[in-house]
């Protein structure tokens, strides 16, 4: 049930609630709990009445004259502005079934030793159902005197108070709750041995985060070969990768190829930043070990790890019969990028249709790395046709400063592929001054390839500075059009008239 609480004004005390408490009984007056949070909310920050308030909820919860329900209203307010003074009477509290959960509860509220050694007393003490509460209030406080009767509940035929022990001297993790652990992960039943394995991992995380990070490795030695539940083996894997990485790249594969689903996750997780070529080595060998969908977490683990030494075997990929796979390696390497990624992606987007060749032309785009430029500007001089289409094309979408001006020798090339890319890269990066090359070219090739170069032409007339010569330009590429529009044969091959020239 939500209590709307009205709280007192500033400087307003409101009446002392608990003589109406002693009396509450459940059905009877519901406003009895909403006054005694108005008044524990005035007393959290008034010394004089939280003292007063703190022993009232006491002697309210202690009293078995009062009704269970109205004790544990008691003892929920307690939690709220309980201390020191408060702690003895708790402690008795912990041993009455009725109410030792809530007395629990607000003892591991109040800090200090005296609370502690409360605490740990109403382990042994304390009414059973008090014991995981309990556990985890001193596993919360790394309380140490607690290592001994956490060592003997992890035993305890209650799996709950047992596990929950367990977690205990894994978060207390001192030295001797870590003697502890070792020991019971050899005595401990066998149905709880991958449960103090788990302990164990948490005490080696908590160790390490303290700087004890050669006992945090010898806990990893020391769980190397023990059976863990789900979710474990995750997190041993992540500790081994974070204090050995040198040795965790071997362990990060083999996961990889479990049955373990949270290890997998986590073993890809890791592969992508564990540095160190060895693990880029092995990953790109199960390119050619494994099915298809494998091959795609692997290719894109190794996109994210930008390794150059997986170039060629995912250049390999390319001719994969699985065209995701295909397009999926052709992706790899524009993330990779570098000079030896060119030729392969530059070959898969000539040959390439669809999909492939979208995303190796993409790739080409946005790929980093040095030499890469270079790479594309020797194929378009040597390279074949449809590469040569291919490299101008990336060359123009990456605004290589000297595209233009090598586009230029390709505007008579015989293969309208090629023409088309000078064409787009002129039309594109050109400027004005190459105007005359491109209307030569235009009106020494049959008419059905005239286009592009018109359309380029007309691109680089417009961006001419001078406004009137733009106008003259333009008029005179008018009249070309027309003419340009003649049949085959019609064209003398004479000088056309071009305002450039002057």
């Amino acid at each position: 049930m939500l209590l709307v609480v009205s709280l007192p004004s500033e400087g307003q005390r409101p009446e002392n609630p608990l003589p109406l408490l002693r009396a509450f009984q459940p059905g009877g007056e519901t406003a009895v709990p909403e006054e005694v949070a108005a008044w524990v909310h005035a007393a959290r920050n008034d010394k004089e009445l939280r003292a007063l308030a703190a022993a009232g909820l006491l002697e309210v919860a202690a009293s078995r004259e009062v009704h269970p329900e109205a004790r544990r209203i008691a003892l929920r307010h307690l939690a709220l502005v309980g201390g020191e003074p408060e702690v003895s009477g708790l402690q008795a509290l912990l041993a009455e079934e009725a109410v030792a959960e809530y007395a629990a509860a607000a003892l591991a509220r109040v800090p200090g030793e005296a609370a502690t050694r409360a605490m740990i007393d109403g382990l042994a003490h304390g009414h059973p159902t008090v014991r995981v509460a309990l556990l985890a209030a001193l596993a919360e406080r790394r309380a140490s005197d607690a290592v001994p009767v956490a060592a003997k509940l992890a035993a305890d035929a209650d799996p709950e108070a047992s596990g929950m022990a367990l977690t205990a001297l894994a978060r207390i993790a001192d030295a001797a709750a870590v003697a502890e652990l070792r020991g019971l992960l050899g005595t401990v039943p066998s149905d709880r041995r991958a449960q103090a394995a788990s302990a164990l991992i948490e005490a080696a995380e908590i160790v390490s985060n303290d700087g004890r990070r050669e006992e945090g490795r010898s806990l990893l030695a020391l769980l190397a070969s023990e059976p863990l539940p789900t979710g474990s083996r995750s997190r041993l894997l992540w500790l081994q990768a974070r204090l050995e990485p040198a040795m965790a790249a071997e362990r990060v594969v083999q996961a990889l190829l479990g049955a373990d689903a949270a290890e997998r996750r986590m073993a890809a997780r890791l592969a992508r930043s564990l540095p160190g070529p060895y693990l880029t080595r092995r990953l790109s060998a199960l390119l050619t070990e494994r099915d298809a969908s494998s091959r795609l977490l692997i290719l894109a683990i190794l996109a994210d790890r930008r390794d150059p030494v997986a170039t060629r075997p995912v250049a390999d990929l390319l001719r994969s019969p699985d065209v995701e796979v295909r397009t999926a390696a052709a992706r790899t390497l524009g993330a990779i990028g570098g000079r030896d990624a060119v030729a392969p992606l530059v070959a898969a987007a000539g040959t390439g249709r669809g999909q492939l060749r979208e995303t190796s032309l993409a790739s080409l785009e946005r790929m980093p790395g040095a030499g890469v430029d270079d790479a594309l500007v020797e194929i378009v001089r040597s390279g074949a046709p449809d590469r040569k289409e291919v490299a101008l094309s990336a060359l123009t979408s990456r605004r290589f400063a000297g595209t233009a001006a090598l586009a230029v020798r390709y505007l008579r090339h015989p293969e309208p592929l090629v023409l088309e890319a000078a064409a787009r890269a002129l039309r594109e990066m050109g400027r004005p001054e190459y105007l005359a090359q491109v209307l030569d070219a235009a009106l020494a090739r049959p008419r059905v390839q005239r286009d592009p170069l018109l359309d380029t032409a007309a691109a680089l007339a417009l961006r001419i500075p001078d406004p009137a010569r733009r106008a003259q330009t333009i008029e005179g590429l008018t009249f070309l059009w027309n003419f340009a529009a003649a049949a085959p044969g019609e064209w003398d091959g004479g000088r056309v008239y071009n305002p450039l020239d002057g």
